[in-house]
């Protein structure tokens, strides 16, 4: 089956329908969790996202599509860090649904501190707020003190 419309959608043109191994490569968003070597390899501008990612709020979207907007020529890099404390999801696993987002280009879920970016956007103040936030909220919720 070529380009033609399928389910009715077209298929972008540029994509290599005739071998489905790449095909299922370029689907597999693993491939954009990357070490910081390779993400040093990035084309140029680099804007560079800091943020713990735990939990996953919609506001992370919201921001990382809002930072793909205004930074439409560099590629979006997002470092997972680790909150203090007891992380709820494995850096993995949060790697894993970063690298799934459109906005996102690649994922460092081993960050460097020397890791060299044209923007960088520390989204880890925000992140904590947030996950205070949800804390309060559930404490509230529960109708017991909170510890």
């Amino acid at each position: 089956m070529g380009p033609q419309a399928c389910g009715g959608l077209s298929r972008p043109p540029h994509l290599p329908w005739s071998d489905p191994r790449a095909i299922l490569k370029l689907l597999d968003t693993r491939t954009k969790i990357v070490t910081p070597e390779a993400a040093a390899r990035a084309h140029r501008p680099v804007t560079l996202v800091l943020g713990y990612f735990d939990p996953y709020f919609a506001e992370h979207a919201r921001t990382l599509r809002e930072l793909r907007a205004q930074h439409a020529n560099s590629t979006l890099i997002v470092a997972i860090h680790d909150l203090p404390g007891h992380p709820l999801l494995t850096r993995q696993a949060r790697a894993e649904m970063l690298a799934a987002l459109h906005a996102v280009d690649l994922v460092l879920a081993d960050p460097t501190d020397h890791f060299e970016a044209d923007t960088v956007v520390d989204l880890r103040e925000k992140d904590a707020a947030w996950c205070n936030d949800l804390r309060q909220h559930v404490f509230d919720r529960s109708g017991k003190p909170r510890a």
